[in-house]
């Protein structure tokens, strides 16, 4: 992993320095633009819709539409072509882009809030006692990190945490077919999630089942890509920020040898709470770790594997607290006040 990283890095300096007073290029461009705007003037005039975009709060999700009250106009009803109830929930901020179709709006693409709350937190935290963690991870050195998600769970939550090696024989009963090529598409040979995505609620619920927890903590690290701002030294990626740099200042003195804007990769913990019947709770996607470090005068980047960032426990157990902050709210206002009662 950390050698492909390597090879991915370098070929996005070289291409970034390629570019750089290529009049050829900029002919090239000159032109795809011109041809661009022909056909975008072809397609109005032979009558094909274009895309629309809105931004707002959901308003109403069933499996097959959303209505979502943008900040500009009135609310806007969209047709959706797979169930979205499991990954957004009521009251998100999302952006849509759709097309109209006689009198339908069919969505084409919708934003991933970072963080979903399906019920309200202070009931999370009344019915949910006994947890499992599901870990699945592409990032090398994982299984550090998923003991201190379980110690934090147990410690700060106080949720009862059962062996995240049942989770795995469970899910291997519960799914003994399952793979990737019941996914793909075959008109276009890539993998379609929508087919995985109603089928993740059925596995919970058999994993609850089998385990005997109040809830099934369905928890992925991937590998997301950070922008790299080089005179900074900061990579910003999924609601978060780090320094890429082993001193945490911005260095501005120095040289850097790679462009000013690049990308480098990046961990994301994705993690999603279901509860024993199969039903999303919370989810909440943010960034933990780059995988990459500046070393050196010259601020080379070098690869960091994942269990040098665990090393650094106190920093670690901070991340965990911002986390879960939202589970952690204060109860309810009303609620509240009949406790006091």
């Amino acid at each position: 992993m950390i050698a492909s990283s390597e090879r991915w890095v370098e070929a996005q300096s070289r291409a970034s320095y390629k570019a750089l007073g290529c009049a050829a290029l900029l002919t090239a461009l000159a032109t795809l633009s011109t041809l661009s705007l022909s056909a975008r003037s072809s397609r109005k005039s032979r009558g094909v819709s274009q895309a629309i975009e809105v931004s707002g709060i959901v308003t109403e999700i069933t499996p097959r539409q959303i209505t979502i009250q943008g900040t500009r106009g009135g609310p806007v009803t969209l047709t959706t072509s797979r169930d979205y109830t499991d990954d957004v929930a009521f009251g998100s901020d999302v952006t849509a882009s759709y097309i109209m179709n006689g009198q339908a709006n069919i969505l084409q693409s919708l934003s991933s809030p970072l963080e979903n709350l399906f019920v309200p937190a202070y009931e999370i935290r009344r019915k949910i006692h006994t947890v499992i963690v599901l870990p699945i991870s592409e990032v090398e050195g994982s299984n550090a990190f998923f003991d201190a998600l379980e110690r934090y769970l147990r410690s700060q939550i106080g949720w009862y945490v059962k062996p995240r090696v049942l989770a795995e024989e469970a899910r291997r009963y519960a799914s003994p077919s399952q793979s990737t090529l019941g996914l793909i598409n075959p008109q276009t040979g890539a993998v379609d999630i929508s087919r995985y995505a109603p089928s993740r609620g059925v596995l919970m619920r058999k994993i609850a089942a089998a385990t005997r927890v109040d809830a099934v903590v369905d928890a992925r690290l991937v590998i997301h890509s950070a922008r790299l701002d080089a005179r900074r030294r900061e990579a910003v990626w999924d609601g978060y920020r780090e320094f890429a740099s082993a001193s945490g200042g911005t260095g501005l003195g120095r040289v850097a040898l790679f462009p000013i804007k690049a990308q480098i990769p990046a961990v994301t913990l994705e993690l999603k709470l279901w509860n024993a019947q199969g039903k999303p709770l919370w989810s909440r996607r943010r960034g933990f770790a780059v995988l990459y470090v500046e070393e050196g005068l010259l601020g080379k980047l070098r690869a960091r594997p994942l269990e040098e960032t665990l090393e650094n426990k106190s920093e670690v157990a901070e991340w965990f607290s911002s986390f879960f902050a939202p589970l952690l709210a204060p109860a309810e206002p009303e609620a509240a006040g009949r406790e006091r009662q």
